[in-house]
């Protein structure tokens, strides 16, 4: 299952899941930039894209064309984590530790299930 998140220090602003059969790409990406708008409008106080920055790797998805052009026109900042960085990506330190917690040693049924105790 192929999940992504957009969060900030304080919280998880927007979570997606990859349907089977779907995929990434630039038209799915910048769609999810407009949800991203709207998740900001209603979880961060009106935020709207006021001191956004992105933080992508080098995936033709977050650096074709379209995708800059989409996140630029939405007034976020793209910022770019170096490629083969020894540096670890922040969700690998900051989020994922936490979310992993609950899912330890679990086992699912469907991808449902696994959508359901990340969403907690």
């Amino acid at each position: 299952m192929v999940s992504g998140f957009f969060w900030d220090s304080h919280r998880v602003i927007l979570t997606h899941y990859l349907l089977k059969g779907e995929i990434l790409n630039s038209d799915y990406y910048c769609n999810l930039l407009e949800k991203l708008c709207d998740a900001l409008k209603q979880k961060c106080n009106g935020m709207i894209s006021k001191d956004v920055r992105l933080l992508a790797d080098n995936a033709p998805v977050h650096t074709a064309q379209a995708s800059v052009f989409s996140a630029h026109r939405l007034g976020y900042e793209l910022l770019q984590h170096p490629p083969y960085s020894p540096d670890i990506a922040p969700s690998d330190f900051f989020l994922f530790p936490e979310m992993k917690k609950p899912l330890h040693r679990r086992r699912f049924d469907d991808r449902e299930d696994v959508i359901f105790e990340v969403e907690q």
